[in-house]
């Protein structure tokens, strides 16, 4: 039997799925994997894909805000991902329309965008927001999204906003977390140690992730088991 392929940028996601799913029959759980976070682990992932059965890739995860008016854990099944060579990458209309009629709020019709490095800067996240019209960004979903359309599979999108965009990322963060999506806590306090400018956007993002990741615990199990039923595009 064919599965969806959940793809996650962190172990911490990967879990969170792996607990929402568990209760599924084995043969209708998803193929879960952590890629790790950026385009080329997600490349990586996709090489790993290949070697699986599957009938659709979902991209899950958090994802960071460029829309002023998203709040930190506003969960996102956008419409469409745009790069920012402007590729528009399309998602499957019937599926994320079938994952919207089971979530407890009416998703908006949302752009997500696919970017090779971090977005780490307010001003940056405003260039993309007026630029691009796009609401959230993220490193792994263009790669996935690409994948999908070239090998004729379903693909959706759902996203976790964590640090929106007033909010910074510090470099600590990015120091913390390692290619296989695996937090790294005392390579964040020795970033902080040595440059403890950085602790209130590091509280302020911890404050925003945890409200993401308590986004993701609550997607319900209708929803659960409609993102694991996509369909092969003839």
């Amino acid at each position: 039997m064919k599965r969806v392929a959940f793809i996650t940028g962190m172990q911490t996601e990967a879990r969170c799925l792996g607990v929402l799913t568990r209760y599924l029959p084995p043969e209708q759980r998803p193929y879960i994997h952590c890629a790790g976070p950026g385009p080329e682990q997600a490349a990586i992932a996709c090489e790993h894909i290949d070697k699986q059965t599957i009938s659709g890739i979902a991209s899950i995860g958090v994802a960071g805000g460029l829309d002023p008016a998203l709040a930190a854990g506003t969960i996102l099944v956008p419409s469409a991902l745009v790069t920012k060579d402007n590729q528009l990458i399309g998602i499957d209309p019937q599926w994320r329309a079938n994952l919207s009629a089971t979530l407890p709020f009416k998703p908006p019709s949302t752009l997500h965008m696919g970017v090779n490095v971090a977005i780490t800067n307010t001003k940056d996240k405003e260039r993309l927001f007026q630029e691009y019209k796009a609401n959230a960004v993220d490193m792994e979903s263009h790669i996935l999204g690409k994948y999908a359309k070239e090998r004729g599979l379903p693909f959706i999108l759902i996203r976790i906003v964590a640090d929106t965009a007033k909010d910074s990322i510090p470099e600590a963060a990015l120091a913390g977390l390692n290619k296989t999506g695996s937090i790294l806590p005392f390579q964040v306090l020795r970033r902080l140690v040595s440059n403890p400018g950085q602790i209130p956007s590091m509280l302020q993002l911890a404050r925003n992730s945890k409200a993401a990741m308590n986004a993701l615990k609550t997607i319900p199990r209708p929803a659960i088991e409609v993102l694991c039923q996509a369909k092969v595009v003839d």
